[in-house]
């Protein structure tokens, strides 16, 4: 042959092996749902910082009768309680973002809080003083949990770099 003649020999056993590395990954989910879930976390409390819902618009501000009683001007952050209680949970192929907090739900959806014990909601400073009292009080909802655009985008970047790293492409 005159000229020049290039050859190659494609070794298919280290795409076997790559194939057979995600087909593995992909019978086991917690090693793309537990990354998942650092990232999905970290959105959410990204977003509690901000102060916006999942598609970034502003949550409604408090009532300025609260806010001037409240310790800080945070809403959502009167202990930290609510954003440190923020966990996943998964299982063969499911993950799960929330709080177990009983009053979690009423933040994301909002509520109107009514008295339990007595005809009245009775309000106290945080020296523990009583400064006022309600029959109910509504809680509009400011949403935390949820998937931004970013967080879609970090997921994908975690799907392909977990999947890479299996397949060690």
């Amino acid at each position: 042959m005159n000229g020049v003649t290039l050859s190659a020999t494609l070794d298919s056993r280290d795409a076997q092996r790559a194939l057979a590395a995600l087909e593995r990954a992909g019978r086991e989910p917690g090693m793309l749902l537990r990354p998942i879930g650092v990232v999905l976390i970290r959105g959410t409390r990204d977003r509690m910082q901000r102060e916006v819902d999942p598609e970034g618009n502003a949550w409604e501000p408090l009532q300025p009768w609260y806010a001037a009683e409240k310790r800080n001007s945070r809403m959502l952050k009167e202990s930290g309680r609510l954003e440190g209680s923020i966990v996943t949970e998964f299982d063969a192929d499911t993950l799960a973002i929330g709080s177990r907090l009983p009053y979690s739900a009423v933040h994301q959806f909002g509520a109107t809080i009514r008295p339990v014990h007595g005809p009245l909601l009775i309000f106290r400073t945080a020296n523990g003083e009583p400064w006022g009292a309600a029959e109910e009080v509504y809680v509009p909802a400011r949403p935390y949990l949820g998937i931004s655009e970013a967080d879609a985008q970090a997921v994908e970047d975690v799907v392909e770099q977990v999947m890479w790293r299996v397949a060690r492409l």
